[in-house]
């Protein structure tokens, strides 16, 4: 059977807010062998009277999510909000593979009290499919990509660059963290750049969804 891959819903804002998915994550995960639904979230008042960046959320009921889903992504954005904290917790509980991607990553590591985050960054936000490269230290992230050095696209104006409670597996060469994963964990990676962009353009950024779907057959 095809894992089922939850993907967290990302809040917007026209006149009215929305919670909305990147189509790049479906077809990723559609085309590496999973099927992919949107996680949204469970608060009984808008999300505009829910404060971001914040885990002190009143407890919420995931189980019901985890036990329909094999994996989770959470994906790149503008800003989490506390639930996703109860949830990822609550995912890792359970040993279940979670991709973490640009805002997603940056989440785990913020949770992990990896918090330390600059905006003093330099050619890290850009449209080009191709932006920097990054170079893989000692990880399953370099088992899966069999390389050293990787060329990598970037959309982010924040990054991580202090870690201790997780493994950074790749730095930019401005000395970014690019990468971090449990690596005591079935599949916990969190890397900064955007796979699902590069998903048809290089094999190494699809492998990276392949490798995390396999992980999902296995739960």
């Amino acid at each position: 059977m095809k894992p089922i891959i939850g993907i967290i819903g990302r809040v917007g804002k026209n006149n009215k807010y929305y919670i909305k998915t990147n189509d790049e994550y479906r077809v990723a995960v559609v085309n590496s062998g999973g099927i992919p639904i949107m996680i949204m979230p469970l608060y009984k008042e808008s999300i505009d009277k829910i404060k971001p960046f914040s885990n002190n959320d009143p407890k919420l009921e995931f189980n019901e999510i985890i036990n329909i889903c094999d994996g989770f992504i959470f994906p790149g954005g503008d800003k989490w909000y506390g639930y996703e904290y109860s949830l990822y917790l609550e995912i890792l509980k359970q040993n279940k593979p979670i991709l973490g991607i640009c805002l997603g990553m940056q989440m785990m590591a913020n949770l992990h009290n990896c918090s330390d985050l600059t905006k003093k960054i330099l050619n890290h936000n850009s449209n080009e499919d191709y932006v920097h490269s990054i170079f893989l230290k000692d990880s399953i992230l370099k088992k899966i990509l069999k390389i050293n050095e990787l060329k990598v696209n970037s959309r982010h104006n924040s990054a991580i660059t202090k870690c201790d409670n997780l493994l950074i597996s790749s730095y930019s060469s401005d000395n970014i963290i690019e990468s971090i994963e449990m690596p005591n964990n079935l599949f916990v990676i969190g890397v900064q750049w955007h796979p699902e962009s590069l998903y048809n353009k290089d094999t190494y950024n699809k492998k990276i969804f392949d490798t995390f779907i396999q992980a999902c057959k296995v739960n």
